[in-house]
């Protein structure tokens, strides 16, 4: 069992057990409902890394990661804690238009890092603005989807035949 007020104590962001926030956790664009027992909206890494050590100190309590939810499967559900990153980790932190090595055969024109609760079509639009580029794995839920849910999905859309799926695209994740 999971201790709202111990996992308020621990961390800087917030803590959701109304019966709203764990409503809407509790789905995804799949057919499955699993009720979660907290969501939590971390504000920082130091945040994740807090509750990394706490699902580890406590069988049975697991960690799910979640952004916009608009995965098919069920991937971000759990009946245990839903890590949120939609409130505070949506920073485009940069995007810089310069030649790149290529990623296995793949011309890059440049780059850009961002975290996992950034929306794709802010995504997009910050890499259009600069000399147009594109990050052609785009899945079909493009206007609702995160950067986070398309790596964690290694997703793929209708210019993936020609392009490729994300992994041909990403160079580096920082992970807890």
């Amino acid at each position: 069992m999971i201790n709202p007020q111990e996992l308020a104590a621990l961390i800087s962001g917030d803590v959701e057990t109304t019966d709203a926030a764990l409503t809407a956790a509790s789905h995804d664009a799949s057919l499955f409902e699993v009720r979660p027992q907290a969501v939590v909206h971390p504000k920082n890494v130091e945040d994740v890394k807090k509750l990394v050590k706490y699902a580890s100190d406590h069988p049975g309590v697991h960690i799910t990661a979640r952004s916009a939810g608009t995965d098919m499967s069920g991937g971000p559900l759990t009946d245990s804690i839903v890590v949120s990153f939609l409130k505070y980790f949506t920073q485009i932190k940069e995007v810089v238009e310069k030649p790149q090595p290529p990623i296995k055969g793949v011309e890059i024109s440049g780059y850009a890092v961002t975290q996992p609760g950034v929306y794709f079509r802010d995504f997009d639009k910050a890499t259009m603005e600069k000399g147009g580029q594109i990050f052609p794995s785009y899945p079909a839920s493009r206007e609702l989807c995160t950067v986070g849910g398309i790596a964690a999905n290694n997703s793929g859309g209708e210019k993936t035949l020609t392009y490729g799926k994300t992994e041909r695209y990403v160079r580096r994740l920082k992970m807890v």
